[in-house]
């Protein structure tokens, strides 16, 4: 619980921080400054309540994790050299096989790295003459003495301090879920405000509050999750991180993030009915970075039909685009478009708003044309693109066959 609270800590400093070097952008925003205040108060009770936690416990959390981390590291080449002295010395019986790796070590509970350490120590002392051989020494098991004895000191608690403890973690859990109520609820939805206005400071801001002590916790990954026609962020999309098998789910903006990642290169699988399933790979995410990889989905299907004898209008000199996807009961489903009061060019491209230079057709004022798929390139969801050439009103009137839009 402290050590969460530390990280939270750490997190509302770089968040304090920032608001304090960008005040000229957010002061004019009454809902962001009244958030901002309430914000200092917390934070100043907060680190009032861990402070609590800490002296009424006796236990500063980093500070065991810093002292168990310095005897896994001492240890280490004691565990290697005895591993070689068994290796070169089959006769002579250990009490421990030390097939461990220095990971291995780490991920023991404290009452197993307790028997470990006894172990070391019982198998060093019997065989010190023959360790010599592999650089163990009596030096170094005094040295290993003097580290787990501050380790051990941190559990050796009266109950009246136990019970001290217990009350002021609860009083410290207690208030990092309201203030995390507060920050999601409040200084967050104050913040998206500069969401369009300013999306510096708010990507500023949103990385600072997943920062969560960045510099000790290796890398964040992290984006936004769109509809690719409108661009809008979409809510509780799955994304999973195909290495781990973490899954982020998304919050009302289409905001997704994966922190303390290692560095490496990672896969998104992003999965959402309606929607074309989505993957992205080898994504490089490096120790104390933020990678940012937005994504946009397409559509799996329309939704709103133009049915046979609909219109598309176009002004004066003006281009349209529509997401369009051709349906019809035939390998090769066409439709007839018959252009009235202007000249028309129609393409159909994957890329929003550009007319396929080699795909494209010319429509004079009332001529009849049939456009199938075939003439007008891939199938499937596409856009289609109509400039009206002319200087007056024109449309576009389906007349056979169905063209779907997707909205």
């Amino acid at each position: 619980m402290i050590k969460i609270a530390i990280e939270i800590n750490n997190m509302t400093g770089v968040v304090k921080d920032l608001l304090n070097e960008t005040t000229a952008i957010w002061n004019t925003y009454p809902p962001m400054v009244s958030s901002q205040v309430i914000f200092l108060a917390k934070c100043t009770e907060f680190q009032s309540a861990l402070d609590s936690a800490i002296i009424n416990t006796k236990i500063i959390t980093s500070d065991k994790v810093a002292k168990r981390k310095a005897i896994e590291n001492f240890m280490h080449p004691i565990i290697v050299g005895l591993k070689l002295f068994a290796k070169a010395n089959p006769t002579i019986e250990l009490i421990y096989d030390y097939d461990i790796s220095i990971s291995g070590v780490r991920k023991l509970s404290g009452a197993a790295f307790k028997v470990l350490y006894d172990n070391v120590r019982t198998d060093c002392t019997d065989n010190l003459t023959g360790l010599a051989t592999f650089n163990i020494t009596q030096q170094m098991l005094t040295d290993l003495d003097a580290l787990i004895g501050p380790y051990e000191a941190i559990f050796s608690k009266t109950q009246l301090q136990i019970d001290k403890g217990k009350l002021a973690r609860q009083n410290l859990k207690d208030f990092i879920k309201s203030f995390r109520a507060f920050l999601s609820d409040d200084l967050d939805v104050a913040a998206e405000y500069f969401l369009t206005i300013n999306p510096e400071f708010y990507d500023a801001y949103v990385s600072a509050r997943e920062i969560n002590d960045i510099g000790s916790h290796g890398g964040i990954l992290r984006g936004v999750v769109a509809e690719a026609i409108t661009g809008i962020g979409l809510k509780g999309i799955n994304v999973k991180l195909q290495e781990t098998g973490i899954i982020s789910k998304t919050n009302h903006l289409g905001l997704f993030y994966f922190p303390k990642l290692d560095a490496g290169s990672y896969t998104l699988q992003i999965s959402k009915k309606g929607y074309k399933d989505y993957i992205v790979w080898n994504i490089p995410v490096m120790e104390h970075k933020i990678t940012v990889k937005n994504i946009s989905l397409i559509k799996e299907k329309a939704s709103i039909s133009f049915p046979i004898g609909s219109t598309i209008s176009v002004a004066a000199g003006a281009t349209v685009n529509n997401p369009l996807s051709l349906l019809g009961g035939t390998p090769n489903p066409s439709f007839l478009l018959t252009a009235t009061g202007a000249q028309m060019k129609v393409s159909m491209s994957l890329l929003t708003g550009v007319h396929d230079a080699n795909l494209f057709k010319i429509i004079n004022p009332g001529d009849p044309l049939n456009v199938s798929l075939l003439e007008m390139g891939q199938a499937g969801s596409t856009n289609m693109v109509i400039t009206n050439m002319g200087t007056v009103a024109g449309t576009l009137k389906v007349q056979q066959g169905i063209l779907e839009l997707i909205p």
